[in-house]
């Protein structure tokens, strides 16, 4: 073999592009055959008439998908043959369905699998299923876009984010335009592709070997093979019985309760053919997974003394396939096209089923107990709209996916096994045990995931190990390139090379301080002081007894802790941690945000406030309703309820990266801490908890930024000092008035995006409005807002200030540079623990700020998360339900979701970026769309309920694409300069080679 593999060439994009043509043609032709989908019995379930054979391809296709494709190949390749197992767990499944849970669904009729909780529990037991299932089919969607979209690009060069569109939207047109028998007929053309690729590379390896047999034999040898490992220990990666019984389980969910299957076998009409379906299906299943252990193991045998992962030639495992079958067809045009249409036909094939259960999974679950009086050619274009809307957010996802790290088959058996075995275990609770009740169903469900998903992101963030056979590079052939290299003739010199630790001006020596007993005690002080304070409003007053108190503070608080939640819930760890790195790296620009907070409030209090206090709501969403109807109601609260969620993983997870990588403090028990505290007393002590928690965290936070400035500039010499440091630095700048768009912060583009960006904080966020509701009266609620825009304001300078005394103190000795920080996040971090190296407890005092700004905007995220759910959707569907019972609910529904963003800050560990951007990004992308939808329904009386509800899913789309592509092709700016020069350096003895005489010219091996 020699280097380089070979290229994609014009005739493999044809052959690609004809996959796709044809994928589009199939559509095309479902969308005007037939009934023309006008109905929702022929867009879900293909009339329930379909063939058994294109639903048993289906049936293959659907879930074994780009993941089989690219991770059981790698799989073989790195771990041997034990996964092949599997095949057995998905006999066991089938004949487990056939029996017993597909003779239910076909007795019922039904068309959702759900449909069958609620007949057997309740509406309670029916919605949490339908929760879980669509947070699972999105991730899952995310993943089987994106990732063969990466593993190819970074092999074959072909464009990611162009094959990542090209594969959204060609899924999302003909399954949206086509319905179930499009989305059948596609699966069945693309089980063929995936069969022609595998056979390909099986074919060609093996010749090129000198057969199967040769093949196999060279996996002995490199110890491929093993089938019987009946090893009982459930730690070991892979053995019998850890395949067999959790793979039976995992495929037991997927087969018998998965709406993207069991809509499959629904369409077929009768039981009969759909349990031919199936049997088919599983036969497909054994035959595609043994093919793909097969091209796993030719592809070792072909590597198996010179393997690319060890030479780089990839980076990670799931491309080795790729890999392959460009090195083995390099002389075959056409051939690596065949194969990458076979790794996007899994991904066509997952996501359209994906999106058609999600389209019927919604309609039948959630539109149409809402709105139970709708048309049936209402409902099929609504499933439509649905299966469009569902498939942009796919691609959104994706972008989402990128940030992430991980191997594809890991991830995604994960994802599957921490929320599959919950949902199986609620169907089987029904289906074989006639004494349980709704009760228990709707907390075993509850009580299900929280277990498995504690196994599960704990199984990632502390792996265990697991043996893996040896790969070597041994019998690589090498060109041979000329290099010169210094050889030692004679002698060694012992001198001094210069580590950098000695920073500006103050004489402090390296490393920096630690984390003592002392600031533990601070940090814990502050954590124990909030959770008492949980505690005495949990008991005091009425005792969050009601909805009112619980979620309003029975709308009687004085404006004063009003005014200081809304500056710290907002605020947060993002201002306590990147606003000095935004100061430190860019310089003021970014201080003229007050001015737009100040904006926004007096247009808050003069055209928004007056609104929400007329009509004594309690969700800033029941306005939309009683403006246009549940439609934009529910697309503003799914809205709220993403970003807010999204952004609470943020809050909770960065500052306890950024702290523990500068100071040592515990990550994960940081972040259980965090999460944990505000939980507890968000649940018990309600709104006047938050309001008071936010009140006390807003007092750290001035305490800890003061202590900064104040320490900070004594060392510099005086404030005037450290701006004068500043300014020759080109970090003072305030007058930059250009109008280009472009330029990263201006006046114009602060003031008019931060003050749009505010008001939809302040104006229509239901955090903010569920608090100057609280205030009882509109004049006291002006006066919290007010006293609130002052206290950001006041809070955003002493952050913008400490990041410029930061600046100055490090002027001329760049920790960033220096690598003394890994992200500019850390940097505030860093330097605190720099400057108080010798004042015990000052550490603990900041490190508390910043997980009091953390505490503050998860407490009101979490209490607003409960406002918007029983509010909008509880009461929506359970019209009747007592005071007392609304009350439990909105405190469970707090919990569950205070658990929840503990995941989803695991979901952010695995992402990257800067948290200041991050959560700009964020809000801008989502905040925008939402402040339009209320403002079209305020300040434009003719506007109608279809402009509000499609104005805002137009909004979404065009805000995302323009922050997700900001995000992919970032534009370049000016960054005024950071440099060492200054930096005092302790001199260390090293060693180090020198020439004494002469050199040698000699050949240094560049493999292949």
């Amino acid at each position: 073999m020699s280097d380089p593999v070979g290229t994609f060439s014009t005739i493999d994009y044809v052959v690609f592009g004809c996959m796709f043509g044809v994928s589009v043609l199939i559509g095309i032709y479902h969308a005007f055959a037939g009934g023309k989908q006008k109905t929702t019995k022929e867009f879900l379930l293909a009339d329930r008439n379909m063939n058994p054979i294109p639903v048993a391809m289906s049936l293959v296709a659907s879930f074994i998908s780009a993941i089989t494709v690219l991770g059981t190949p790698a799989e073989m390749y790195i771990y041997g043959t034990m996964y092949w197992w599997f095949a057995l767990s998905y006999v066991f499944a089938g004949l487990f369905v056939a029996r017993f849970t597909m003779p239910i669904f076909f007795r019922f009729e039904l068309t959702s699998a759900n449909e069958y909780l609620e007949l057997r529990f309740n509406k309670a037991a029916r919605i949490c299923v339908l929760l879980a299932f669509m947070c699972q089919m999105f991730l899952y969607m995310g993943i089987v876009i994106y990732a063969p979209a990466l593993a190819l690009n970074q092999v074959t060069g072909i464009n990611l984010w162009g094959s990542v569109l090209a594969t959204g939207l060609v899924c999302t047109f003909y399954t949206t335009i086509g319905g179930m028998k499009a989305v059948l007929w596609t699966d069945a053309f693309q089980m063929l592709i995936m069969l022609s690729g595998f056979l390909a590379a099986i074919i060609e390896g093996c010749r090129r070997l000198g057969g199967i047999d040769v093949m196999w034999k060279l996996c002995e040898e490199g110890d491929r093979i093993e089938f019987w490992n009946f090893d009982p220990d459930p730690t070991i990666r892979h053995t019998f019985w850890t395949i067999v019984i959790g793979g039976t389980f995992t495929w037991g969910y997927t087969y018998a309760v998965n709406q993207a299957q069991v809509q499959r076998y629904l369409s077929c009409g009768t039981q009969k053919r759909a349990q031919w379906a199936l049997f088919f299906g599983i036969c497909g299943m054994v035959v595609v997974v043994s093919l793909a252990c097969l091209s796993g193991l030719t592809m070792y045998a072909y590597y198996k003394d010179c393997d690319p992962l060890s030479l780089g030639k990839v980076s990670q495992s799931d491309q080795l396939i790729a890999y392959f079958t460009l090195d083995l067809f390099r002389d075959f045009p056409g051939l690596p096209g065949l194969f990458t249409s076979a790794v996007f036909s899994g991904a066509l094939s997952s996501v359209s089923s994906g999106l058609n259960s999600l389209a019927a999974v919604t309609t039948e679950d959630f539109v149409k107990l809402v709105w139970k009086n709708l048309s049936e050619d209402r409902m099929a274009w609504i499933s439509k709209g649905v299966a469009l809307l569902y498939g942009l957010f796919a691609i959104f996802l994706s972008y989402v996916v990128s940030l992430m790290s991980g191997s594809v088959l890991t991830i995604s058996i994960s994802l599957f096994g921490m929320i599959g075995g919950p949902l199986l275990g609620i169907f089987s609770l029904g289906m074989f045990f006639p004494w349980a009740n709704s009760k228990g169903a709707v907390s075993g469900i509850i009580g299900g995931l929280t277990f498995t998903c504690w196994i599960g992101v704990g199984a990632n963030i502390w792996p265990p190990t697991h043996y893996k056979p040896p790969l070597t590079t041994d019998g690589c052939e090498f060109n041979m390139t000329t290099a010169a290299m210094t050889t030692i003739v004679q002698g060694t010199q012992i001198m001094t090379t210069p580590e950098p630790c000695n920073l500006y001006q103050n004489n402090m020596s390296d490393p920096v301080g630690t984390f003592g007993a002392t600031d533990y005690i601070v940090f814990g002080c502050m954590l124990g002081v909030s959770v008492l304070i949980g505690i005495y409003h949990a008991f005091a007053g009425g005792k969050q007894k009601t909805t009112t108190e619980f979620l309003l503070a029975d709308r009687n608080m004085n404006p004063i802790p009003v005014a200081m939640s809304l500056a710290t819930s907002f605020i947060s760890a993002v201002t306590v941690l990147g606003t000095p790195a935004e100061m430190y790296i860019y310089g003021t620009m970014y201080w003229w945000f007050c001015l737009a907070y100040a904006i926004a409030g007096l247009f808050v209090a003069r055209f928004i406030m007056p609104i929400f206090f007329r009509f004594e709501i309690t969700s800033a969403n029941e306005y939309l309703e009683l403006r246009f109807n549940k439609a934009a109601r529910f697309s503003a609260m799914l809205v709220f309820m993403f970003q807010m969620f999204v952004y609470m993983g943020i809050v909770i997870y960065a500052p306890a990266l950024a702290l523990n990588q500068v100071t040592g403090i515990n990550l994960w028990g940081s972040v259980l801490v965090t999460g944990l505290v505000c939980i507890f007393y968000t649940t018990i002590g309600g709104m006047k908890a938050v309001l008071w928690t936010d009140t006390f965290q807003m007092l750290i936070m001035l305490s800890g930024f003061l202590a900064v400035i104040i320490e900070g500039c004594r060392r510099l010499g005086g404030m005037s000092v450290m701006w004068k440091l500043c300014e020759e630095g080109d970090r003072i700048e305030f007058w930059n008035f250009d109008p280009d768009p472009t330029i990263r912060h201006t006046f114009w583009t602060i003031i008019i995006g931060g003050t749009f960006t505010r008001c939809c904080t302040f104006g229509v966020n239901q955090t903010q409005v569920q608090r100057y509701l609280s205030c009882g009266t509109q004049k006291r609620a002006r006066w919290a807002l007010f006293l609130g825009m002052c206290c950001i304001s006041i809070i955003i300078s002493l952050a913008c200030l400490s990041g410029l005394t930061m600046y100055a103190y490090y002027k001329d000795c760049d920790p960033l540079s220096l690598g003394k920080v890994s992200k500019s996040d850390q940097l505030i971090a860093y330097f605190t623990l720099d400057l108080f190296r010798d004042f015990p407890g000052l550490p603990g005092l900041f490190t508390s700020a910043v997980f009091s700004g953390a505490l503050s905007s998860v407490s009101s995220g979490l209490n607003s998360l409960a406002a918007v759910t029983t509010e909008d959707f509880v009461k929506s569907i359970w019209k009747n339900l007592s005071e007392n019972r609304m009350t439990w609910i909105s405190k469970g529904v707090a919990l569950l979701y205070g658990f929840f963003a503990l995941f989803i800050s695991y979901v952010v560990s695995l992402m990257s970026g800067s948290i200041l951007t991050i959560s700009i990004s964020l809000f801008g992308m989502i905040s925008g769309p939402l402040l339009g939808l209320f403002s079209l329904g305020m300040f434009f009386p003719w506007a109608n309920s279809k402009g509000a509800v499609s104005g805002i899913m137009c909004g979404l789309v065009l805000t995302c694409w323009i922050g997700v592509g900001a995000n992919i092709w970032p534009p370049t700016h000016y960054k005024p300069p950071l440099t060492t020069d200054g930096c005092d350096f302790n001199m260390t003895t090293a060693t180090m080679t020198t020439i004494v005489q002469g050199t040698q010219i000699m050949t240094t091996p560049d493999p292949w």
